[in-house]
């Protein structure tokens, strides 16, 4: 038989917290995730440019993920907003293209870069324990990937330098994937 006293009274109940008031305090802004639904370079919310920027901001590993609407590939062409290069990574960050929905196995986010300017990456990162995956990076004058600094970062399931499919050449100006002053570096399997 229940207890039908106890389920019918209303009550505050008093509970410990599971967690000390000063990792409370300072949860804020750690593991967030952040949705570009916009193949636009223009900042606005949604872009890529802007995830990057919300995730430089936080302390913590953030996540960026895609959604885009219609069929892939979705191709962000960098610059074309009139803003260049994208940012700098400055933080912890795992960009999934894997997560985009029509994602099957070859990935369909395409970074391209004929309109980032002179000497601009695909991607520039200068931070530890970043993981980018699921991405087609393309036709950027620099690199495709330049991992500037931190270390222990994860670069695998991208097609750099290629066309859509993996096929041909669609290379950027300098190298696919450059590593300077760094290491532990995880490529495609590789540890550098």
């Amino acid at each position: 038989h229940a207890d039908w006293e106890l389920e019918s009274s209303l009550g505050a109940i008093e509970a410990k917290g599971a967690f000390q008031a000063i990792t409370q305090a300072n949860w804020h802004g750690l593991l967030n995730t952040f949705t570009v639904t916009s193949t636009l370079d223009d900042g606005s919310a949604g872009t890529l440019r802007w995830a990057i920027l919300q995730a430089n901001g936080l302390a913590g590993i953030d996540t960026i993920t895609f959604n885009i609407s219609g069929a892939g590939p979705h191709v962000i062409s960098i610059g074309s907003g009139g803003l260049g290069a994208l940012p700098t990574i400055t933080e912890a960050l795992l960009i999934d293209g894997w997560s985009e929905p029509d994602y099957a196995g070859t990935p369909v986010v395409v970074l391209e870069g004929s309109s980032a300017g002179a000497g601009a990456n695909g991607l520039t990162i200068n931070a530890s324990g970043v993981t980018v995956q699921g991405l087609v990076i393309r036709t950027f004058n620099g690199d495709g990937i330049h991992i500037a600094g931190g270390g222990g970062n994860i670069i695998r399931g991208n097609y750099i330098g290629t066309t859509n499919n993996g096929l041909s050449n669609s290379a950027n100006g300098d190298d696919g994937i450059e590593i300077s002053g760094t290491g532990g570096n995880l490529i495609g399997g590789l540890t550098l």
